[in-house]
Parts: C-alpha cells; structure tokens; sequence
C-alpha cells in the first residue's frame, strides 16, 4: 500500500512544477522527428504492460497501448536532461503522456 501511495505521490510532483513551453522552430533536433505529437521531456517511461504503470492508468481511469511517459513536460530551449519522446497524447497535464515514441535531441 505505501509503495503505490509514494509512487502515485512521485509521479503527482511534476504537476506542481510550472513549466513554460517554447516554441520550437527548425533546428534538426529530435523535434524534427516528432510528426503528429508533441516533443516531451519524461522522468519515466513504461509500457501499459508494465504492472506498475497499469496500476497508475488504472487509478486514473485511463486506456492505453504502448509506451507511456511518466512525468512528462514540453521540451524547452535546448534540450531534455531525462528520457525524450514524441507523444500523440499530452492531455493529462505532465503526469502523463500517452501514444510515446523515443526521440533523439
């Protein structure tokens, strides 16, 4: 019970970060590679197989296939210090973006 309580309070601290969103032109970055999604910066990533990341799309009442990213933010300026993925789905706020493909900056 602790384990998942601290989980979902982990994946929930990306939400109280404000994070403002440039606009990214040109360049041949990873964000040329992300057609049809938004390029993200996530702390985490799983598949919707992945008992941990099930329980969370569970809690949350969300359906998903594939790659998920976990505590996702729009990737800013020059780069992403964690993992960088392009997600067709940003709707859920920075706790999770579904639809993710990895991309390389």
């Amino acid at each position: 019970m602790f384990s998942r309580i601290s989980t979902i309070a982990f994946l929930t601290l990306p939400l109280l970060a404000v994070a403002t969103p440039l606009e990214v032109r040109g360049g041949g970055g990873g964000e040329s590679q992300c057609n049809g999604g938004t390029a993200q910066c996530c702390n985490g990533s799983g598949t919707d197989t992945n008992p941990e990341v099930a329980s969370i799309l569970g809690l949350l009442g969300i359906v998903a296939q594939g790659l998920v990213g976990l505590g996702c933010s729009p990737i800013a300026g020059n780069g992403c210090s964690a993992s960088s993925f392009c997600c067709t789905d940003t709707s859920y706020g920075n706790l999770i973006s579904l639809g993710c493909s990895p991309i390389t900056l």
